[in-house]
């Protein structure tokens, strides 16, 4: 595989490491914006979690279709530029509305960079040498967490929230210009889309929802986002109140507690799921249960102990399974589309990631509002057990989707793949 494709999958690596970035800010300025705009648990919950993720979910189709007729360039730069302007008028907001609506148009810009992403790498690599790049790709996730949690701590702490959100918006606009001059300069990547014409929107969803594989994926997939997207908004409020963290050491301590173990779990995942998948292509959606089963204890463990050490590793460590499943699920999905709806195949997996994974954060903040007025500031670890559990559920639907994988999947049944 030459330089410049790679080139082109760090560059998509830096692009989804802002998008992480701008995504995180509004989890570790929450206890600041909440006290500023005079915002509930449940307001917080909506505007960082459903609110966010439903229009993130719907965006994601029309922008996929446009990413299977191979304009990923075009799709990824557009989508930084539109979520970057979104990023720093989030720090003109007075009200939870403004600022819920400007969080939307960040999720709107956000839904069309990563199933472009993945739809060029599946355009350039075999199918069981995905893992990898996937995994690079997917390393946004824990990088962009880390760089959200520290660099959103320390502005917040010398310049205010508001200014955060602001710079943080405007520096993301240098990214897409590049993406047009180093993706959109590799113009064969085009050539598996081309082959087929995409199918509509409807017929795509109609097309994917028949692969029985493909939907356990989903199910899966929502159910353990539910349980991530919950740690993300409320993990580092819940440091706050419950051991008494200031903002900088919750970005420093848990920021790279998270970033470290996510990053490491994510490349560890890519590798292993490329050398299972030579030997059976049914262990590639089983990982994931398998990371899922190690990472149980600590689990439960996060919002029960009593040193701040130990809570912090653990929910770095649930955290972590949440990233690192992405590289194994992907290529999963990869595999059981044909290459004219890869990148839909990812879109609408993310659609139901974030429909469904986006009610944890509200069912959270719901919860901790209904048990503050017996626990007070215990109530957000008690609420923050739907973690655990949405866990072990997903487990079990992870280990299933291995059974009929290899009949499902396409490129062993069609013998299609892009090379």
């Amino acid at each position: 595989m030459n330089a410049r494709v790679w080139g082109s999958v760090l560059l998509l690596t830096v692009v989804g490491i802002l998008n992480y970035v701008d995504r995180e800010l509004p989890y570790i300025l929450a206890e600041s914006i909440k006290k500023d705009l005079v915002l509930s648990d449940t307001q917080l919950g909506f505007i960082n979690g459903l609110g966010f993720l439903v229009i993130y979910a719907i965006a994601g189709l029309p922008l996929a279709r446009l990413s299977d007729r191979g304009a990923y360039s075009r799709v990824i730069a557009g989508a930084v530029a539109f979520w970057s302007i979104c990023t720093a008028l989030g720090g003109l907001c007075q009200n939870a509305w403004q600022l819920a609506f400007a969080r939307m148009g960040v999720a709107g810009g956000e839904a069309g960079s990563t199933p472009a992403a993945h739809a060029f790498v599946s355009s350039r690599f075999k199918a069981d040498r995905r893992g990898l790049p996937l995994a690079v790709l997917s390393l946004a996730a824990p990088i962009g967490a880390m760089l959200g949690l520290l660099g959103g701590g320390f502005l917040s702490h010398a310049v205010g929230w508001r200014a955060t959100f602001v710079l943080m918006g405007l520096s993301g606009l240098i990214l897409s210009p590049l993406v047009l001059l180093v993706v959109g300069a590799d113009r064969s990547a085009r050539a598996a889309t081309d082959l087929v014409p995409p199918a509509s929107i409807r017929g795509a969803i109609v097309q994917l929802l028949r692969n029985r594989s493909y939907r356990r994926l989903l199910i899966a997939s929502s159910v353990l986002a539910l349980a991530t997207f919950s740690v993300a908004s409320f993990g580092p409020a819940f440091l706050m109140r419950s051991h008494a963290m200031g903002v900088r050491e919750v970005g420093l301590t848990f920021g790279v507690a998270k970033g470290l173990l996510g990053a490491c779990g994510l490349l560890l995942a890519g590798v292993v799921v490329d050398r299972l998948a030579a030997v059976d292509p049914r262990w590639t959606p089983r990982l994931p249960a398998i990371m899922l089963g190690l990472a149980l204890p600590f689990s439960v463990v996060a919002w029960l102990a009593s040193g701040t050490t130990m809570v912090v590793w653990c929910m770095a460590v649930a955290n972590a399974v949440g990233l690192a499943y992405l590289a194994p699920t992907i290529s999963s999905v990869q595999r059981l589309t044909p290459p004219n709806l890869r990148a839909m195949g990812s879109a609408f997996l993310l659609l139901a990631v974030s429909l469904i994974g986006g009610l944890g954060p509200l069912i959270v903040g719901m919860i901790s509002d209904a048990l503050e007025g017996d626990l007070g500031l215990g109530a957000l670890g008690r609420a923050l057990f739907i973690v655990p559990i949405a866990q072990a559920f997903a487990l079990f639907l992870f280990w299933r989707t291995g059974n009929d994988f290899m009949t499902d999947s396409h490129t062993e049944r069609a013998g299609e793949d892009a090379h």
